[in-house]
């Protein structure tokens, strides 16, 4: 019988448990199991284990611990494929339905999603949340949709705050319509609506009127009082509009009396006179003013810089 020196190995693999004892430090094998104390490796199915568990046969397992980071020589048909349309994971990218993957995770084709958990990486491409979904590019605009609506941001992010809030928001487009922040560009800016007379049958279609200003415009119908009347226009027109400006055109109506307006349009009204023999003269009256609230619009621009209409810094009213 040989004396056992305390040192004791035990391996354990499935339902297998062996436990040695070993005199000295040389090698015990035990066909087909080698153990080897100076390098503290264990071969099964060899004599020259090159690790510490050298396995050379297949290993049946109920359990494994580990997080797998370091196993090696997958083959091609497990799950990290190599083609058929697997997941691929070549240097150190996830690639669904391809195997060339440029990003950390990449989906070759369409993506089906129940719910997911928030995550966010905004100096890149994409946030997503369990109401929101945000795509990016390059930090310079983003698109929101959920809540019924799709919205576009421009302008770089913020440092701080929620993904949206770094943004200004420049469409908008929901149940309510469609709203636009800045200038909008157009070669063409129509309407089209459902016929009046043939609401069912026929469509109406109307173009805008444009010119070189951005202006706006105020129209009505009054009528002398004694050879006078005095038009007032609403209480914010005079911070809406720039008092150098502003034009005023007459129509009589019924008739014929020589109008005239009086000292121009000031503190948001403007009257009108006649010196003709109707002293009572009815008349239309269109008032047209350029905006003060923006800069005003460069007419002529060089095509290749043209990013949208440009406008450039006026003086407003103080």
């Amino acid at each position: 019988m040989k004396t056992f020196r305390g040192l004791f190995i035990g391996v354990t693999l499935g339902v297998l448990a062996i436990v040695l004892g070993l005199v000295g430090g040389a090698s015990s094998q035990s066909s087909p199991l080698t153990v080897v104390p100076s390098s503290g490796r264990v071969g099964i199915g060899t004599s020259s284990p090159a690790y510490h568990l050298d396995v050379n046969g297949t290993v049946n397992a109920l359990t494994f611990r580990g997080d797998g980071s370091q196993l090696t020589n997958l083959p091609g048909a497990s799950l990290w494929g190599s083609g058929g349309g697997s997941i691929w994971y070549p240097n150190g990218n996830v690639g669904v339905s391809t195997s060339a993957p440029m990003e950390a995770f990449q989906v070759g084709g369409s993506l089906s999603l129940r719910s997911f958990t928030s995550f966010s990486n905004v100096a890149h491409n994409a946030y997503f949340s369990n109401d929101y979904r945000y795509l990016h590019s390059g930090g310079a605009s983003l698109m929101q949709m959920g809540d019924g609506a799709m919205l576009f941001y421009v302008t770089s992010p913020g440092t701080g705050g929620s993904v949206v809030s770094a943004f200004n928001e420049r469409l908008r487009i929901d149940t309510g319509g469609t709203s636009v922040t800045g200038p909008f560009s157009a070669s063409v800016k129509n309407f089209r609506i459902d016929h009046p007379d043939e609401p069912h049958a026929k469509v109406l279609h109307h173009s805008s009127l444009e010119g070189p200003e951005i202006a706006v415009f105020y129209r009505g119908e009054a009528a002398l009082v004694d050879g006078e009347a005095i038009v007032v226009l609403p209480a914010y027109f005079e911070r809406l509009t720039l008092r150098e400006h502003r034009t005023v055109h007459l129509t009589p109506v019924g008739g014929w009396s020589p109008l005239f307006v009086s000292a121009g349009v000031r503190n948001g009204r403007f009257v009108v006179r006649t010196d003709g023999p109707n002293r009572t003269q009815r008349f239309y009256w269109e008032v047209k003013a350029v905006r003060a609230d923006v800069a005003p619009l460069v007419v002529e621009d060089v095509k290749e810089t043209r990013r949208g209409p440009k406008r450039q810094q006026d003086d407003r009213n103080s």
